[in-house]
């Protein structure tokens, strides 16, 4: 795989800035006793690939992923809050098809945001998102029963994107991150190897719908010549917070 070079500068200067404002909006909490919610998202994809030629039918790739992502925020006010998640993600991948080679891995990471109601009908709200994250993943390759660590990963961006929340109770909303929506933009380094035989480089976020933890596990098996290419999963998260 290619790398792609982008301006660093522009993105750890716009990262300086929602920084800048997402510590403002602490300051702001802090001063007006926001209330305080906790909440979390879940999502999850499995593929499956199969071809048939004549009577023969052969089994291709197939993965499985879930994510699942606790927050904490503050409401600000009825239209503006802002807090952070923990990204968490496991994937198991397998060259079905030529051989018995298995990638697993791990993903981890920290995304601060700030939330604005755009509308309101109802219980129903439209909120805007955007956010900052910070990622890592280690991996694992398996060959029959041989096994050897893969690639390790770091990665950080910008996102926006849409959350749909629907309030059950005073306290208790139910909420829907639209991911296949959300626009991402970022960077992910990639280190394999070590010694004589390290190889490192980086490839660029930039699209609507890309999942950067799911991409970075993608970019490991590429590397480990698994072929899965991309893949953006769990489209929608659907979670639950809860206000005190």
């Amino acid at each position: 795989m290619p790398s792609q070079i982008i301006n660093i500068n522009v993105i750890v200067l716009i990262m300086k800035k929602l920084f800048l404002l997402v510590l403002c909006a602490v300051m702001t909490a802090v001063c007006a006793k926001a209330q305080l919610y906790v909440g979390g998202a879940i999502g999850f994809d499995y593929f499956a690939d199969k071809s048939s030629y004549g009577s023969t039918t052969s089994k291709g790739d197939a993965g499985f992923i879930v994510n699942f992502s606790p927050m904490l925020g503050f409401d600000l006010s009825e239209k503006m809050s802002f807090g952070a998640k923990i990204l968490l993600s496991a994937y198991n991948f397998s060259d079905r098809e030529s051989d018995p080679t298995k990638s697993n891995a791990l993903g981890y990471g920290l995304s601060p945001y700030i939330r604005y109601a755009a509308l309101s009908v109802g219980n129903f709200s439209l909120l805007i998102e955007p956010s900052i994250f910070f990622l890592g993943a280690t991996t694992k390759e398996t060959y029959g029963t041989t096994s050897h660590e893969g690639p390790k990963l770091l990665g950080y961006g910008l996102q926006i994107g849409p959350v749909l929340t629907y309030n059950l109770t005073n306290r208790l909303s139910l909420e829907a991150n639209v991911n296949f929506l959300r626009f991402s933009f970022g960077q992910i380094a990639a280190k394999y190897g070590s010694g004589d035989s390290e190889s490192k480089f980086t490839t660029t976020l930039f699209g609507i719908g890309i999942n950067p933890t799911s991409e970075m596990i993608n970019i490991s098996s590429e590397i480990n010549e698994v072929g899965v290419g991309l893949q953006t999963t769990s489209p929608l998260q659907i979670g639950l917070t809860f206000r005190f």
